[in-house]
């Protein structure tokens, strides 16, 4: 027998190389085929992580405007408490200063009016005796003038008359700065 005898036809052994060839390239495609789905799946999904990223985004702005208006609201009020903190001491300051002035005054005084301002205090005080006004000038103006505590630039006398049988003294008490509490 012959060892060489070869049983396939020339015919059939181009048409193998040919399935080789066809087969490799279907994997090919195949591969190509699945890798650009793959990719196409991945960009989808980035896009919709991207959509989610700019709501987010959206929110957070919204959140953000939100809060500023807070903010803004609480700023006013903050401000309107300190105005408001500051309006208070300076009255509780002028009820100081008004009480301590008018402590140091004699019994003997009818107080007519008292009106403050921001560095002023104007007493009005009648009497129908004159001595008592000599007494106020000689003695308690004298000690309300040391006082260190009151913090006096000057005290003026802003107008004396006479009313029926009675005096009135209008007296301004100057203060040289804001006295603190």
């Amino acid at each position: 027998m012959k060892n060489d005898i070869n049983l396939i036809t020339q015919r059939e052994k181009p048409r193998r190389t040919y399935d080789k060839v066809f087969l490799a390239t279907f994997f090919l495609f195949g591969l190509v085929f699945l890798l650009a789905l793959l990719l196409i799946i991945y960009s989808l999904a980035l896009k919709a992580q991207a959509g989610s990223l700019s709501r987010s985004v959206g929110e957070a702005r919204n959140r953000i405007a939100s809060m500023a208006a807070v903010k803004q609201k609480a700023l006013i009020v903050s401000e309107r408490l300190s105005t408001a903190r500051n309006i208070i001491s300076k009255r509780n300051n002028l009820e100081t200063r008004t009480s301590q002035i008018l402590a140091l005054l004699p019994d003997n005084f009818n107080i007519s009016s008292i009106v403050g301002e921001k560095d002023v205090v104007t007493v009005t005080v009648g009497s129908s005796d004159l001595i008592t006004f000599d007494k106020l000038f000689e003695v308690n103006l004298n000690a309300i003038a040391r006082d260190k505590n009151l913090g006096l630039k000057k005290i003026e006398s802003l107008g004396f008359t006479r009313s029926g049988s009675a005096y009135e003294l209008a007296i301004g008490f100057y203060f040289s700065e804001a006295k603190k509490n």
